[in-house]
């Protein structure tokens, strides 16, 4: 990553910019865009729970390699013009990795798990990432226009591939998060490295398959990289936006749900005001946009099924909420002080609602 892609890894560089070749990339980014935000496929993640098996763990690393995480990782060993050597190794560090870091995550358990605010500005650095591979993939740009330099610390991980891959750990991806946060709830190293060394092998088919796929296709034809720089980039851009949301930035209006505005308040008996949602399993809160009067007290009451995934747990930085949720109702209180819009997320920014407050009558 330290050194430009070789020439067998991108489209080939016009020596201008190509305005019409930017159009249509935006216009696939677009499109695709809106196709995995209307389908809910950009919000899927998957729900681990105490019940279940290291089967299940297997199906479960083998569906991350086709998510995000997968789409970033094939990025990331695009940029070696030894294909095979490069995998083996990188897959052998993704086994070896996980199991020691998995082996930490029992011993420690939770007390290691990210901020919210931490946990968005490494998901914003991998969308730019991801964003900078999916332009330098599509290859619309002059090679110059395009060309940047890793930090000197990814440079060094490049250059080992055994360690790149246990780096792989530490990637924002929810699959992956699902199951740390099962392994960390084990309280055994043993258990807890041998659920992330399966979740990594699960991962090895598709990744390689994918990753020899693309070093392939690149060979024979620049259609294979262009549509690759595609769909990095439109994830990219999905994880930009469930960072922004993790650092409480509103961005532009979700695509309604059915319920979207009928979260209003009601008082109870106490003289609180009440609001009720629903965790669903496609995604998203019911109703997703609620409203409440700044300066008095609120009971926020959650409804959480069994296959939420990230949805799991609630941020709400405005009120200071970061609460894991179990099956069943749960219930919150806060007081709102300031009027105004504010985003309330799943802990991978995948889940996003709004909470409006408005002034006192």
């Amino acid at each position: 990553m330290s050194e430009p892609l070789p020439d067998c890894c991108v489209a080939e560089a016009p020596t201008k910019t190509n305005w019409a070749h930017v159009g249509g990339f935006i216009l696939a980014v677009f499109g695709l865009f809106l196709f995995l935000e209307t389908t809910g496929l950009a919000r899927f993640s998957p729900s681990v729970g105490s019940a279940v098996g290291l089967g299940s763990v297997i199906v479960i690393g083998f569906a991350s390699a086709l998510s995000s995480c997968g789409a970033l990782m094939t990025a990331l060993v695009a940029a070696s013009d030894k294909p095979a050597a490069f995998h083996l190794r990188f897959h052998a560090g993704r086994l070896a990795g996980f199991a020691a870091l998995g082996a930490v995550l029992g011993l420690i358990g939770r007390s290691i798990a990210f901020s919210p605010a931490v946990s968005g500005v490494l998901v914003i650095l991998v969308a730019v990432v991801m964003v900078a591979y999916g332009l330098k993939m599509f290859g619309a740009f002059p090679a110059r226009l395009l060309s940047f330099k890793a930090p000197r610390f990814v440079s060094r991980l490049t250059d080992s591939p055994l360690l790149l891959g246990a780096a792989t750990f530490f990637l924002p991806c929810g699959f992956m998060q699902s199951i740390q946060l099962y392994a960390a709830s084990t309280g055994s190293p043993s258990k807890a490295a041998l659920i992330l060394f399966l979740f990594a092998l699960g991962s090895l088919p598709p990744l390689l398959g994918i990753g020899m796929a693309a070093q392939a296709g690149r060979k024979r034809s620049t259609r294979f990289n262009a549509a690759a720089g595609i769909l990095v980039a439109t994830i990219g851009i999905l994880n930009g936006q469930n960072g922004l949301a993790l650092l409480g930035v509103t961005g532009p209006n979700e695509i309604a749900s059915p319920r979207q505005s009928s979260g209003l308040a009601m008082t109870d008996e106490t003289g609180a005001q009440l609001i009720q949602m629903e965790v669903t399993s496609a995604g998203t809160y019911e109703p997703s946009t609620l409203t409440v009067q700044a300066g008095a007290p609120v009971r926020w009451q959650v409804e959480r099924g069994d296959d939420v995934g990230c949805g799991s747990t609630l941020v709400f930085r405005e009120a200071g909420i970061n609460a894991a949720l179990k099956p069943g109702l749960n219930e919150l209180t806060f007081t709102p002080k300031k009027p105004g819009r504010y985003p309330f997320t799943c802990s991978m920014g995948m889940f996003r609602g709004t909470m409006i407050v408005v002034p006192k009558t």
